[in-house]
């Protein structure tokens, strides 16, 4: 018995030492995180002077601080901070560590101890915004962001909610969010976050040719699910770093990892363009991600509203004139029916009529355009391209003809002489219409020109695009 009273007396002296020192142990730990994540942050107060290997180390280092389950604010704080002044390095140092920064931000907003609804870490070139939600019950709810020290988050009741004019960005995630995921996912869907880059710099795409980043980078979030294709797309609207001008056509854009070999690179599947503005761009996608506005450069137009009205004038009042005085050649013809009875004048006819629906075709395609309807704009466009084609080879059988009759003189008097150059003439650009229109009936489709520095355009569309 005194043995075993012994043993009971050293385990309870164990047990209590073990207590008394798991919380001064705990404190030290906090506090040397704290002052190691205050050396990264000397050590990245000019980080323009890092090369890669030393952006490298001091990632990994950083990675530390986010390897256990749950991250203090103070220390997410000081992460957020380092990765700022990381940002401010220059491109090719940051390149081979940029997608491990982008994982880094999402993971101190997975980790992030909030405390009440909500917390914000923002530093001078990102803002972290992270938010506890019921995955069961999602709530409608909408981010805007004015600058990285004001950001407003809300949810709603109704289905819809208008964004702020001044925000920089803001995203709205529908209450149907969640509906697609499976019960356990929905009971880890336990907190939202929105990321907000001012600066592009960790997300570089050298894959883009014609194609530029526009805007900074808006990034959103549930806990650490994969959710796409939804039943009610996203959507979310940044202010363009530039005003949009010229006639550049603007395309909305998401960062997928596994493009570039797993590198990273920029992707527009499942987004589209809902409104564009000198100013902003506001878009429509079926998943969660990093979002921005990529630019097309390749399309140079006009800028100056008066400029292009005037050209506008001068090409229907050409096309008009060359259309009347074409009607009359065609007339005269058929109303003097002596004229036709050679075969030049036969395959005059037969390429001022190509003119005549081609320019006819051209003027009306504004007009047709105005009308929603998908089936017309591709016939429309269909027709424009037949005629153009015919004009073509009409022209180039005139000068066939021309040829044979001056150098092999009785070549022109074969029999059915018209009628193979009748099939050559308007049978050949049928087949290449038909195979364009086989192979991607989106071939042809809707174009809109004249696109100006107040975001608003002109009424001339032409229903033509490979």
């Amino acid at each position: 018995m005194v043995s075993s009273n012994s043993s009971t007396t050293t385990l309870q002296t164990t047990t209590l030492t073990s207590t008394t020192t798991t919380i001064p142990e705990t404190a030290k730990s906090q506090d040397a995180q704290e002052e190691k994540a205050n050396e990264l942050l000397n050590q990245t107060q000019d980080a323009s002077q890092l090369n890669s290997f030393q952006v490298a180390q001091l990632v990994g280092e950083l990675e530390k601080f986010l390897e256990g389950p749950t991250v203090s604010q103070a220390v997410g704080q000081k992460v957020i901070n380092v990765i700022s002044n990381l940002m401010g390095a220059d491109s090719v140092a940051l390149s081979a560590s940029a997608n491990r920064l982008i994982q880094m931000v999402d993971a101190v907003g997975l980790k992030l101890v909030v405390t009440g609804d909500g917390e914000i870490v923002s530093s001078d070139s990102l803002v972290l915004t992270v938010r506890t939600v019921d995955g069961t019950n999602f709530p409608a709810t909408s981010v805007d962001i004015f600058n990285t020290d004001n950001v407003q988050l809300q949810t709603f009741s109704r289905s819809r909610s208008k964004r702020l004019p001044s925000a920089l960005g803001s995203v709205f995630m529908p209450s149907s969010l969640t509906s697609g995921l499976s019960p356990e996912q929905q009971q880890q869907a336990s907190r939202i976050q929105f990321t907000f880059y001012t600066k592009s710099i960790l997300f570089q795409d050298a894959t883009l040719d014609n194609q530029t980043l526009v805007s900074p980078v808006l990034s959103s979030s549930v806990a650490n699910l994969s959710i796409s294709n939804l039943s009610e797309n996203i959507q979310f609207t940044i202010q363009n770093i530039k005003p949009i001008n010229a006639n550049y056509v603007a395309s909305c854009a998401f960062w997928d990892f596994t493009q570039n070999g797993g590198g990273g690179g920029w992707s527009s599947a499942g987004c589209f363009v809902v409104n564009v503005t000198a100013e902003d761009t506001t878009c429509s996608c079926n998943h969660l991600t990093s979002f921005a506005i990529l630019l097309d450069l390749s399309r140079e137009g006009i800028t100056d509203r008066q400029q292009a009205q005037i050209l506008t004038f001068i090409t229907y009042i050409g096309c008009g004139i060359s259309a009347v005085f074409l009607a009359v050649t065609l007339l005269t013809y058929i109303l003097f029916q002596k004229l036709l009875r050679d075969i030049p004048a036969k395959i005059l006819v037969q390429l001022c009529m190509s003119l005549l629906l081609l320019n006819l075709v051209f003027l009306l395609d504004g007009w047709l355009a105005l009308y929603p309807a998908i089936g017309l704009c591709i016939s429309t466009a269909f027709f424009l391209h037949y005629f153009l084609l015919t004009s073509f080879t009409w022209a180039g059988l005139e000068a066939l003809h021309m040829y044979l009759s001056v150098i092999q003189v009785f070549t022109p008097y074969l029999s059915r002489y018209m009628l193979k150059f009748s099939l050559m003439g308007w049978g050949i650009p049928l087949i290449v219409v038909i195979i364009v229109i086989s192979v991607d009936k989106d071939n042809y489709g809707l174009v809109t020109y004249g696109k100006y520095t107040d975001g608003t355009s002109d009424d001339l569309q032409v229903m033509l695009k490979f």
